[in-house]
């Protein structure tokens, strides 16, 4: 008994971690659905009117392709374990397709 008491506290931050990190894997791959949802959407209008676009709206949308390229490369680098990538992948594709 006394020693399940001691573990308890173990199992508690264990069962808190993998939530928070399953938290974090969504939230990061929403946050990058949502910038690569963006920066499409302002090509396929820049594209759709070239003339009409004004220096600013390019320089936002420039912005955010290379937001979207740096936020990217750092998750490649945080989910690079196969099975986390492949999670993180499925959940990217799910947030992508909820932002289109």
């Amino acid at each position: 008994m006394r020693n399940s008491i001691k573990l308890l506290p173990f199992f508690i931050s264990l069962f808190l971690f993998s939530n928070c990190s399953e938290d974090s894997l969504a939230s990061d791959a929403k946050r990058l659905a949502e910038l690569t949802c963006r920066s499409q959407k302002m090509s396929m209008e820049i594209v759709s009117k070239p003339k009409s676009m004004d220096m600013n709206f390019l320089s936002e949308a420039n912005k955010l392709v290379t937001d979207a390229a740096i936020l990217s490369q750092e998750l490649k680098d945080k989910y690079k374990e196969p099975e986390v990538a492949q999670e993180f992948s499925l959940a990217y594709l799910k947030a992508f397709r909820d932002c289109q």
